[in-house]
């Protein structure tokens, strides 16, 4: 038997999630997932709880709002000890790498120029500073760069093993996403990148290439269309009929950088959770029907939704195949996010036999979670819901 401890902490419109683990001598495994923002609640929650230990760092991906507190993190907190590090950026053969020259370095220098400045909160006042890269901050750190994971994670990836420091287990994760095709497509995308911004094919390997790699993903970001999640908040009642209309608004995300997230299911003996990032919905389901086969439609203890609950990276099909008594919705933006579609679809999906209530729990808020949160109690208990904005009680396992 163990505890879990799910907790989230609003960090603008990103995500920043941890699970504490504790078995029943005592033992402790700390997982932390992605941090858009580090603020003065995360500093001290990894200070005075997790007494600067992280067994297990995962960045989903290479966006701001998941790496970017992650980086202040490490600039921040050099004698943090970290068991493990996940971060798909550029894990390529090292054979023949080359230094990069000083035309390259002065154009990277500039090009650092152009990223944004990243917000820092100490205890006296709220600043800005320069953007650092989360891979240098590893390489940085000799301890740091000696445990990242040197293997691309994809669904094709054995389970991974969660131990910690002191050499206890608890339980493994499952990769869902990304597949090694999104993988490629993001590395394409780096090619044309590369001739871009350097004006000259990548033919080579460089040293500390990741590097380079996340820097320019992050420059294409820039420039790149977020696709809204043009659902407005409506003024309708929350009724089936309203629900049943606007869950079947489907249209998947394709951008590459969310299409190669990383998602998992952390597991330990029966209890799963589902970590999405902000990865796709096809990917997902047909991992979990392909690993999970006979076991459908799997149960869940938590989801938390992808890409902070856009209409664009959820599906009906997803509750299909999974059942999950408690939704996690974190960061987002002020108009758009969670989208009301991704909500009906949840409220539309049946509930598992043992279940009587779906339930929502939103880290921030916004016109959409208040008109959830605020529902008359008829309207929940008509539609089997409840919504707020608290943490999780820690559960048995």
């Amino acid at each position: 038997m163990a505890t879990a401890l799910f907790r989230t902490f609003p960090c603008g419109p990103g995500d920043c999630i941890f699970l504490l683990i504790t078995d029943d001598n005592g033992n402790k495994f700390h997982l932390m997932v992605d941090c858009g923002s580090y603020n003065k609640q995360i500093k001290e929650f990894i200070e005075n709880t997790l007494h600067k230990r992280i067994d297990l760092l995962i960045a989903t991906h290479i966006d701001n709002d998941h790496i970017a507190g992650l980086s202040t993190m490490l600039k921040s907190t050099p004698d943090l000890q970290i068991g493990n590090i996940i971060y798909n950026c550029y894990q390529q053969p090292k054979e023949s790498e080359k230094t990069i020259n000083d035309s390259m370095q002065t154009l990277i220098n500039e090009y650092m120029q152009e990223l944004p400045s990243v917000i820092e909160e100490s205890e006296y006042k709220v600043s800005a500073r320069k953007a650092i890269l989360l891979a240098k901050s590893i390489y940085d750190n000799n301890d740091w760069k000696n445990v990242w994971y040197t293997n691309y994670i994809t669904v094709d990836s054995k389970d991974f093993e969660l131990k910690s420091v002191d050499g206890f287990t608890f339980g493994k994760l499952v990769f869902l996403s990304p597949t090694k095709e999104a993988l490629d497509k993001l590395d394409q995308k780096y090619q044309k990148a590369f001739l871009r911004y350097f004006y000259k094919r990548k033919e080579n390997n460089y040293i500390n290439e990741a590097n380079i790699f996340e820097l320019l993903t992050l420059l294409q970001q820039l420039e790149d269309y977020d696709i809204a999640d043009s659902q407005p908040t409506s003024n309708s009642d929350i009724t089936n009929e309203y629900l049943n209309r606007i869950a079947k608004i489907e249209k998947e995300d394709e951008s590459e950088e969310n299409i190669a997230s990383i998602a998992f299911i952390w597991e330990y003996n029966d209890a799963r959770i589902l970590f999405l990032g902000d990865a796709a919905p096809k990917v997902v389901i047909e991992t979990i029907k392909e690993k999970y086969t006979g076991r459908l439609p799997l149960k869940l203890l938590v989801t938390k939704m992808s890409h902070h609950g856009s209409m664009y990276s959820t599906s009906l099909q997803l509750f299909e195949t999974i059942k999950t008594r408690h939704y996690i919705f974190t960061g987002g933006n002020q108009k758009e996010r969670p989208s009301e579609a991704t909500i009906a679809k949840i409220l539309t999906s049946g509930l598992d036999g043992n279940e009587q209530l779906h339930y929502l729990h939103f880290n921030h808020k916004n016109p959409i979670t208040e008109r959830y949160v605020n529902a008359p109690i008829k309207i929940k208990t008509a539609l089997n819901f409840e919504a707020d904005y608290n943490q999780i009680d820690a559960f048995k396992i």
